[in-house]
């Protein structure tokens, strides 16, 4: 977990993003944002389920904060933001957070963000795909109507993930009829029936994400939040 200190410049920098960057996640997503809330998944959900996607795929992502590739994560960073000193700030935490250029750590303020953001272009493929997904951080599920569009999905969420140096837990992750009960957010959706269908990882081409208008943090806010930063020289 990191220091005082950086825990409180890491606040800074996520209460001047999050208004920024919130309204353009996808309705698909629904941890740590605000107005939404563990609820609002499972209610979603259960109205996909109400509407006939009774077929789920019940993924897991392997490690995924410990997984997450930096390199990836500041290329999407810059996608988002227009402002090399937010970049440089935030590339310079996750080396000193990361071990072999990877990993987000639990605890730390930005990381909500951070992951939310990284699989931002998992929502929008699976949006493009026509496919229904409820995702609070890397828990999520996709609702299909038959057992052939969950084994499309999941094969489309296995290349997606790949291709952003992540992958499905194949011993964690798989397809179940809505009768025999997933456990999601604290709560089961539907009912009990014998033996769910374990899935093994496939291979997939996903589409690529789409491209995001580079958004432009107002200079005002960014100062405020790099005031919080004692070390950083402001007159560059």
């Amino acid at each position: 977990m990191p220091p005082i200190i950086d825990r409180v410049a890491q606040t800074a920098v996520m209460l001047v993003l999050v208004p920024l960057l919130d309204a353009r996640m996808a309705d698909e997503s629904f941890a740590y944002r605000p107005g939404r809330s563990v609820d609002q998944a499972l209610a979603r959900a259960r109205r996909l389920i109400g509407r006939g996607l009774v077929w789920i795929v019940d993924a897991d992502i392997e490690k995924f904060f410990d997984s997450v590739p930096h390199r990836i994560l500041i290329q999407e960073l810059a996608i988002w933001l227009d402002d090399p000193r937010f970049l440089a700030l935030i590339g310079l935490w996750l080396r000193v957070w990361g071990k072999g250029g990877r990993g987000l750590p639990q605890g730390a303020p930005l990381s909500p963000l951070l992951a939310n953001l990284y699989l931002h272009p998992l929502d929008r493929i699976l949006a493009a795909a026509q496919i229904m997904a409820v995702r609070y951080a890397d828990d999520f599920v996709l609702l299909c109507r038959s057992r052939e569009a969950a084994e499309r999905a999941c094969r489309i969420t296995a290349g997606a993930l790949k291709s952003r140096g992540l992958r499905l837990n194949a011993n964690k992750t798989r397809i179940v009829h809505v009768q025999e009960g997933v456990h999601f957010l604290g709560q089961t959706l539907g009912g009990a029936r014998p033996q769910a269908q374990r899935v093994a990882r496939p291979p997939a081409l996903p589409s690529p994400p789409p491209v995001q208008t580079p958004l432009v943090v107002p200079p005002g806010l960014l100062r405020r939040a790099l005031g919080a930063l004692p070390w950083l020289d402001r007159r560059r």
